[in-house]
């Protein structure tokens, strides 16, 4: 069960902002991270990539010199593509959440898109997913290698793998076994490529 997050005791300064029905609505932004070495606070996964890529340039690097600018734009079209399937996710990621969590959460999220919380019917549901499938699949056949920019991951396909560990982590057993074999079994091979760079 995820912990219960008290909005009452605990505060982010929003970060970010989510364009929804065109109007811009302030978030608080995860994940955050504190330096030790220099005692900044960073929120927002692209801007701490940008910090850690800055501030440490001897390690290597999520964002290739020259394409934060390119993986940006990539990160906010996967986005727009992905919002639609979302919907599939959050419903599914609730059911995992202790009550008091469950509630907030999904009032929130309910005033934020502002759409009904009910799925309605799961094939359509379903069949928004294998369109963002098809679609970042799209883009991934024109690299040259098994990741976007070819045979070195990046910030973007961090983005895309954590999207389908979410769908991994939420969705039931035989679910995730057919989400992973759509489109050649790329996003059960993104997943597994990836492991190694993710921390539990």
């Amino acid at each position: 069960m995820v912990p219960k997050y008290d909005e009452n005791k605990n505060s982010l300064l929003p970060t970010s902002s989510w364009v929804i029905k065109g109007t811009a609505i302030p978030v608080p932004t995860l994940p955050v991270i504190m330096d030790p070495n220099t005692n900044r606070f960073i929120s927002d996964s692209f801007a701490i990539a940008q910090y850690l890529d800055e501030q440490y340039p001897d390690t290597p690097k999520v964002l290739p010199y020259g394409t934060a600018a390119l993986i940006h734009a990539f990160q906010t079209a996967f986005l727009n593509a992905a919002r639609g399937a979302f919907r599939l996710c959050m419903v599914k990621g609730a059911e995992m959440l202790n009550p008091e969590s469950k509630e907030y959460y999904i009032r929130t999220r309910s005033e934020w898109f502002g759409v009904p919380w009910e799925l309605g019917p799961p094939e359509e549901r379903w069949n928004e997913l294998r369109v963002v499938c098809d679609t970042v699949d799209g883009w991934y056949s024109k690299s040259t290698g098994q990741f976007i920019l070819g045979d070195t991951p990046c910030f973007a396909d961090f983005e895309v793998a954590a999207y389908f560990k979410w769908i991994q982590y939420c969705f039931e057993k035989q679910e995730w076994e057919e989400v992973k074999s759509w489109n050649g079994g790329r996003w059960g091979k993104l997943v597994e490529a990836t492991e190694k760079y993710f921390s539990y």
